[in-house]
């Protein structure tokens, strides 16, 4: 090689701002250059004749391993790794090296030459975020535990309050009396939403929201949803009507749940702000096709109340945003209604709107893509709907529940609706209970003493397959209200879930769907 040639090269080879190391085919050390003593700490001279090796911080079996893996891999003479080195102060750092092998005019290799980048500030920092991320995770799932937990503390009582106020409901009362229950059952279901609205947050900051896909009725969908607020809007002077557009009527694939939710939200929201003598209207249209075949379908709520500005409708769809102040002082809410709904609404893949001005109303809707399977007909079972006379009044009920007020509830509300109804204390009390015989049914808590609900429902399955049993429907009645946790108790082999606080519809509905599978 020419001299300048070779001038060239160690000049190279010295301002290298990364450390270069070459060694013969023993792997010694024949020369390093002035990154490499700045970065191990060596000088030249400790490090010549001695072997590589003595850098790595795994010592000579990473060499086997890592180093040289090009030497052992036909065709191929170069190779780049990450490795912690060892410094001359005993340290330690981390490194990008590429490796390659130095050959001769003949192929045969003669040397190596591994070029070093110190890597630990990246490692480091990369660590660090592993860290951050999991602290984040760990507060998350401290906070949604935290709430849940709140939730079910919170819901035990709520649902003495709110399963004597339905009884009472249902006995003859004065009409002082009326107005008093009146008072009890609004309060405890603005408490309810309050506590619903921030779990719901929760779950969606979280992540932890699924959707689901069964076929549903939409014009079904929207007049449930009209029965619901219409003895609301009517105690308030407001007119409501649903209005499902021909040819949006149909069965559908999609997730009902959620997009009652989101319906509900922007219903409870018109009836509540539109003044005696407006309009609420629930509507359905079809805004046309997706390229999949799936139809793009509109959901909207348009009141005649209000109204609202275009700044609060920039930040309508906000975490804790309404309208001003004042709303929450004379409406109530917590202001995450909206937010829960815009992202349930994106979850499903659509978008969310608002059309309003102030003192013209507001017209909340969204858009979603949803498969129909029928342009008419039901969604389900016609048998749901036939009921006889009351095939509840034959059934013999096991209630598991640890909480002296809740089976007081339960006792009133069902106790002179059943053939029988016998009580256990917890949860093998609930087994040893049910081993006797003679139950169509039992409704398991799942939070109590001794054995939980869960296990003693996996206690039952377990006995039914050993001993060939026919199997007993066991409904969880419970103040977890998640859907992963509705979800861990059908795993374990319950048949339904009612939520704390129950409602009496609710609660009689899975009765009554128990009692007709029981009778076909």
């Amino acid at each position: 090689m020419p001299t300048r040639d070779r001038n060239l090269l160690n000049a190279l080879f010295d301002v290298s701002p990364m450390a270069v190391v070459v060694s013969d085919t023993d792997r010694r050390i024949k020369s390093v250059n002035k990154a490499f003593v700045d970065l191990f700490g060596y000088a030249a001279e400790d490090v010549a004749g001695k072997r590589s090796c003595m850098l790595y911080a795994h010592g000579g079996a990473f060499e086997n391993a890592g180093f040289m893996r090009f030497n052992a891999r036909a065709g191929v003479n170069r190779d780049s790794y990450r490795v912690t080195y060892n410094r001359r102060d005993g340290s330690t750092f981390s490194s990008d090296t590429v490796g390659t092998a130095v050959t001769d005019e003949n192929g045969e290799t003669v040397g190596h030459i591994a070029i070093i980048r110190d890597v630990t500030p990246e490692v480091e920092m990369h660590a660090e975020i592993v860290r951050q991320k999991e602290r984040a995770e760990t507060a998350a799932r401290a906070k949604t535990e935290f709430l849940a937990n709140v939730s079910h503390e919170i819901r035990t009582p709520l649902n003495g309050v709110v399963g004597m106020a339905q009884v009472l409901e249902r006995t003859a009362l004065d009409t002082d009396q009326q107005s008093y229950v009146d008072v009890i059952a609004k309060s405890s279901a603005s408490l309810l939403e309050i506590i619903n609205d921030v779990l719901d947050f929760t779950k969606i900051d979280a992540g932890a929201v699924e959707f689901e896909e069964i076929p549903f009725d939409v014009g079904e969908l929207a007049r449930d949803l009209g029965d619901v607020f219409r003895h609301r809007a009517e105690e308030r002077g407001v007119r409501l009507n649903v209005e499902v557009a021909p040819e949006a009527a149909g069965v559908y694939k999609g997730d009902p749940t959620k997009l009652r939710q989101v319906i509900a939200n922007f219903a409870s929201n018109a009836v509540k702000f539109t003044p005696a003598g407006g309009l609420v209207e629930i509507a359905v249209e079809r805004a046309g096709a997706q390229a999949g075949g799936a139809d793009l379908l509109t959901f909207s709520v348009r009141d005649t109340g209000l109204g609202l500005s275009r700044r609060d409708v920039a930040r309508m769809f906000e975490p804790f945003t309404q309208a001003d102040a004042s709303t929450t002082r004379k409406f109530g809410g917590t202001g995450l209604g909206l937010t829960i709904a815009r992202r349930i609404v994106e979850g499903l893949g659509g978008k969310i709107a608002v059309d309003s001005a102030p003192g013209e109303g507001s017209r909340f809707y969204f858009t979603v893509a949803l498969p129909r399977l029928e342009k008419e007909g039901r969604a389900v079972d016609e048998a749901a709907d036939k009921e006889a006379r009351d095939p509840v009044r034959g059934l013999s009920l096991l209630v598991a529940e640890d909480n002296e007020t809740n089976r007081l509830v339960m006792r009133a509300m069902i106790g002179e609706r059943v053939a029988a109804l016998d009580f256990a204390e917890d949860g093998r009390s609930a087994v040893d209970a049910w081993r006797q015989g003679g139950y169509d049914a039992i409704l398991m808590d799942i939070q109590m003493p001794v054995m939980d609900g869960t296990a003693a429902v996996r206690e039952i399955r377990s006995i039914e397959a050993r001993e060939r049993l026919p199997r007993t429907p066991v409904i969880a009645v419970s103040a977890n209200a998640y859907d992963e946790q509705v979800e861990s108790y059908l795993a374990a082999g319950m048949d339904g879930h009612v939520a704390k606080p129950v409602n009496l519809a609710t609660l009689e509905k899975e009765l009554t769907a128990l009692a007709q599978r029981r009778a076909a």
